[in-house]
């Protein structure tokens, strides 16, 4: 409402308006003149009534009904209008576990915090089973924590990739 020219948003409004009254139509296999008339209401606004569409849903056990409206608001320039703005605050999130282990910087194989460390990812644990009683140890570290995933620098990674390929005990 700030905003000098903002007649010009009635032009987003129409297309807004003619996009759910389209989709509406499609819907319930109307006309967008139907549904104007299926769910046209007038709205009490601070300048006067104003024209919106409206959809209730009454529900049962005194609960208040649902409503959905779309349109409503005047859309005339008002130069005392005041710009509450509320920034929402922060929220952290919990990190994942191998995410936590990545951060650390310490190899789960080595224990070297001098370099940087990577991922080694395996797709199944089966994958390790099979292997059977003469695997490497990564893998039975791999088994005994029940994880998919191995934080290792980047020499051990390497290690990992070519003893698997040649078929010798790292």
């Amino acid at each position: 409402m700030l905003a000098n020219k903002v007649y010009w948003l009635h032009r987003v409004q129409w297309a807004a308006q003619h996009s759910l009254l389209s989709t509406l139509a499609a819907k319930y296999q109307s006309s967008p003149t139907r549904m104007i008339k299926r769910y046209r209401a007038i709205v009490q606004t601070s300048p006067g009534p104003h024209k919106c569409f409206q959809a209730t849903l009454e529900r049962a056990k005194g609960k208040k009904p649902l409503r959905a409206q779309f349109g409503g608001i005047p859309l005339v320039h008002q130069k005392e209008a005041v710009l509450n703005e509320n920034v929402p605050a922060l929220i952290r999130y919990e990190q994942k576990e191998v995410v936590r282990r990545l951060l650390a910087g310490k190899g789960d194989r080595c224990q070297i915090r001098e370099q940087p460390c990577v991922v080694h990812q395996i797709r199944h644990l089966t994958d390790l089973e099979k292997m059977g009683p003469q695997r490497p140890r990564w893998a039975h570290l791999m088994l005994k924590r029940r994880r998919q995933t191995l934080i290792v620098c980047q020499a051990c990674h390497y290690d990992i990739h070519e003893g698997w390929k040649g078929n010798r005990l790292l």
